[in-house]
Protein backbone atom coordinates (compact mmCIF):
# COMPACT_ATOMS: atom_id res chain seq x y z
CA UNK A 1 0.00 0.00 0.00
CA UNK A 2 3.21 2.45 1.06
CA UNK A 3 4.68 1.51 -2.34
CA UNK A 4 1.52 2.48 -4.77
CA UNK A 5 1.18 5.61 -2.59
CA UNK A 6 4.76 6.55 -3.02
CA UNK A 7 3.95 5.14 -7.31
CA UNK A 8 1.09 7.71 -7.29
CA UNK A 9 3.02 10.58 -5.92
CA UNK A 10 5.93 9.81 -8.56
CA UNK A 11 3.18 9.67 -11.20
CA UNK A 12 1.69 13.13 -10.11
CA UNK A 13 5.36 14.66 -10.14
CA UNK A 14 5.98 13.24 -13.56
CA UNK A 15 2.64 14.75 -14.95
CA UNK A 16 3.10 18.08 -13.28
CA UNK A 17 6.41 18.38 -14.74
CA UNK A 18 6.00 17.29 -17.92
CA UNK A 19 2.64 20.02 -18.15
CA UNK A 20 5.01 22.71 -16.92
CA UNK A 21 7.47 22.56 -19.54
CA UNK A 22 5.04 22.04 -22.35
CA UNK A 23 3.60 25.48 -20.82
CA UNK A 24 7.06 27.25 -20.63
CA UNK A 25 7.45 29.23 -23.74
CA UNK A 26 3.91 30.78 -22.71
CA UNK A 27 5.43 31.84 -19.70
CA UNK A 28 7.53 33.72 -21.08
CA UNK A 29 5.71 35.10 -23.95
CA UNK A 30 2.74 36.53 -21.95
CA UNK A 31 4.29 39.18 -19.91
CA UNK A 32 6.22 39.76 -23.10
CA UNK A 33 3.41 40.44 -24.77
CA UNK A 34 2.00 42.52 -21.95
CA UNK A 35 4.79 45.04 -23.29
CA UNK A 36 3.42 46.96 -25.73
CA UNK A 37 -0.38 46.13 -24.71
CA UNK A 38 -0.23 48.21 -21.61
CA UNK A 39 2.72 50.34 -21.62
CA UNK A 40 0.73 53.17 -22.97
CA UNK A 41 -1.83 52.57 -19.70
CA UNK A 42 0.32 51.79 -17.23
CA UNK A 43 2.84 54.28 -14.68
CA UNK A 44 6.21 52.89 -16.25
CA UNK A 45 7.35 52.19 -12.33
CA UNK A 46 4.64 49.89 -11.80
CA UNK A 47 4.89 48.00 -15.35
CA UNK A 48 8.19 47.76 -14.85
CA UNK A 49 7.54 46.52 -11.05
CA UNK A 50 5.62 43.45 -12.31
CA UNK A 51 7.62 42.67 -15.15
CA UNK A 52 10.84 42.28 -13.24
CA UNK A 53 9.21 40.27 -10.52
CA UNK A 54 7.47 38.07 -13.27
CA UNK A 55 10.59 37.52 -15.39
CA UNK A 56 12.28 36.45 -11.91
CA UNK A 57 9.71 34.54 -11.33
CA UNK A 58 9.64 32.66 -14.76
CA UNK A 59 13.31 32.25 -14.49
CA UNK A 60 13.03 30.44 -10.79
CA UNK A 61 10.04 28.37 -12.22
CA UNK A 62 11.72 27.15 -15.73
CA UNK A 63 14.99 26.12 -13.62
CA UNK A 64 13.22 24.19 -11.50
CA UNK A 65 10.80 22.74 -13.92
CA UNK A 66 13.99 21.50 -16.08
CA UNK A 67 16.34 20.34 -13.46
CA UNK A 68 13.43 18.03 -12.04
CA UNK A 69 13.18 14.02 -13.13
CA UNK A 70 10.00 14.28 -15.86
CA UNK A 71 9.94 9.69 -15.98
CA UNK A 72 8.23 8.61 -12.84
CA UNK A 73 11.18 5.83 -12.84
CA UNK A 74 13.93 8.43 -12.07
CA UNK A 75 11.66 10.45 -9.48
CA UNK A 76 13.69 9.25 -6.04
CA UNK A 77 11.71 11.81 -3.43
CA UNK A 78 8.38 12.73 -5.15
CA UNK A 79 6.89 14.58 -1.98
CA UNK A 80 9.92 16.64 -2.28
CA UNK A 81 9.28 17.59 -5.86
CA UNK A 82 5.89 18.12 -5.35
CA UNK A 83 6.87 20.33 -3.04
CA UNK A 84 9.30 22.35 -5.60
CA UNK A 85 7.17 22.17 -8.03
CA UNK A 86 4.29 23.87 -6.31
CA UNK A 87 6.84 26.76 -4.81
CA UNK A 88 7.60 26.68 -9.01
CA UNK A 89 4.11 27.29 -10.23
CA UNK A 90 3.44 29.52 -7.18
CA UNK A 91 5.40 32.09 -7.24
CA UNK A 92 4.10 32.55 -11.06
CA UNK A 93 0.27 32.70 -10.29
CA UNK A 94 1.41 35.00 -7.30
CA UNK A 95 2.90 37.73 -9.92
CA UNK A 96 -0.48 37.38 -12.32
CA UNK A 97 -2.08 37.71 -8.81
CA UNK A 98 0.02 40.95 -8.17
CA UNK A 99 -1.00 42.38 -11.85
CA UNK A 100 -4.06 43.36 -10.33
CA UNK A 101 -3.28 46.12 -7.92
CA UNK A 102 -0.29 47.20 -9.84
CA UNK A 103 -1.82 47.09 -13.40
CA UNK A 104 -6.01 46.53 -13.88
CA UNK A 105 -7.08 49.75 -11.85
CA UNK A 106 -5.30 52.19 -15.04
CA UNK A 107 -6.15 49.69 -17.39
CA UNK A 108 -8.85 50.46 -20.24
CA UNK A 109 -12.01 48.50 -20.16
CA UNK A 110 -10.73 46.13 -22.42
CA UNK A 111 -7.18 45.81 -21.89
CA UNK A 112 -8.57 44.98 -18.50
CA UNK A 113 -10.81 42.12 -20.15
CA UNK A 114 -7.53 41.01 -21.95
CA UNK A 115 -6.09 40.77 -18.70
CA UNK A 116 -8.84 38.16 -17.27
CA UNK A 117 -8.54 36.44 -20.56
CA UNK A 118 -4.96 35.59 -19.69
CA UNK A 119 -5.22 34.82 -16.58
CA UNK A 120 -8.51 32.84 -16.95
CA UNK A 121 -6.93 30.74 -19.40
CA UNK A 122 -3.74 30.46 -16.87
CA UNK A 123 -5.70 29.07 -14.79
CA UNK A 124 -7.86 26.85 -17.36
CA UNK A 125 -4.30 25.30 -17.97
CA UNK A 126 -3.68 24.81 -14.36
CA UNK A 127 -6.89 22.76 -14.11
CA UNK A 128 -5.60 19.92 -16.16
CA UNK A 129 -1.27 20.84 -15.95
CA UNK A 130 -1.51 20.98 -11.61
CA UNK A 131 -4.77 19.55 -10.18
CA UNK A 132 -3.52 16.60 -9.59
CA UNK A 133 -2.25 17.43 -6.33
CA UNK A 134 -4.24 19.71 -4.70
CA UNK A 135 -1.55 22.28 -3.08
CA UNK A 136 0.20 22.82 -6.65
CA UNK A 137 -3.13 23.33 -8.03
CA UNK A 138 -3.85 26.35 -5.23
CA UNK A 139 -0.37 27.08 -4.95
CA UNK A 140 -1.27 28.68 -8.64
CA UNK A 141 -4.69 29.28 -8.83
CA UNK A 142 -5.80 31.39 -5.80
CA UNK A 143 -3.17 34.16 -5.86
CA UNK A 144 -4.68 34.85 -9.26
CA UNK A 145 -8.61 34.51 -8.01
CA UNK A 146 -8.47 35.94 -4.94
CA UNK A 147 -7.14 40.01 -6.16
CA UNK A 148 -9.27 39.57 -9.07
CA UNK A 149 -12.46 38.60 -6.87
CA UNK A 150 -11.20 41.67 -4.72
CA UNK A 151 -11.70 44.22 -7.58
CA UNK A 152 -15.70 44.02 -6.03
CA UNK A 153 -14.53 45.57 -3.05
CA UNK A 154 -12.27 48.97 -4.79
CA UNK A 155 -13.67 51.93 -4.96
CA UNK A 156 -13.56 52.49 -8.68
CA UNK A 157 -15.55 50.15 -10.77
CA UNK A 158 -13.33 47.72 -12.41
CA UNK A 159 -15.80 45.09 -13.58
CA UNK A 160 -19.72 45.73 -13.81
CA UNK A 161 -20.88 43.52 -10.80
CA UNK A 162 -22.48 40.83 -13.36
CA UNK A 163 -19.19 40.22 -14.82
CA UNK A 164 -17.56 39.76 -11.14
CA UNK A 165 -20.64 37.34 -10.96
CA UNK A 166 -19.75 35.44 -13.88
CA UNK A 167 -16.08 35.54 -13.74
CA UNK A 168 -16.76 34.12 -9.51
CA UNK A 169 -19.12 31.26 -11.42
CA UNK A 170 -16.36 30.17 -13.74
CA UNK A 171 -13.67 30.20 -10.61
CA UNK A 172 -16.21 27.53 -9.15
CA UNK A 173 -16.58 25.71 -12.61
CA UNK A 174 -12.82 25.50 -12.71
CA UNK A 175 -12.33 24.20 -8.78
CA UNK A 176 -15.07 21.75 -9.40
CA UNK A 177 -13.56 20.28 -12.38
CA UNK A 178 -10.05 20.24 -11.16
CA UNK A 179 -11.16 18.51 -8.14
CA UNK A 180 -12.61 16.01 -10.77
CA UNK A 181 -9.80 15.56 -13.13
CA UNK A 182 -7.43 14.75 -9.57
CA UNK A 183 -9.54 11.87 -8.86
CA UNK A 184 -10.12 10.67 -12.37
CA UNK A 185 -6.06 10.67 -12.63
CA UNK A 186 -5.72 9.04 -9.24
CA UNK A 187 -8.24 6.22 -9.98
CA UNK A 188 -6.41 5.72 -13.39
CA UNK A 189 -3.17 5.53 -12.22
CA UNK A 190 -4.18 3.21 -9.40
CA UNK A 191 -6.53 0.82 -11.77
CA UNK A 192 -3.09 0.49 -13.59
CA UNK A 193 -1.18 -0.51 -10.49
CA UNK A 194 -3.50 -3.03 -9.95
Amino acid sequence: EESNELNLQREKSAHIVKAARSATLANILAPLLCIPMYQDEVQATHLILWLVYMFLAVGVRSWIVFSQAHQPGDIADPVRDLKRMTFAVGIVGLGWGLGWPLMAPELSMVNRMIYVYMTTAAMISGMFAYSVNRQTFYAFTLPIMIPAMSTLLWSAHIFPWPFLVGLAALYLVVLSIAKNFSKVFENSVRLRFR
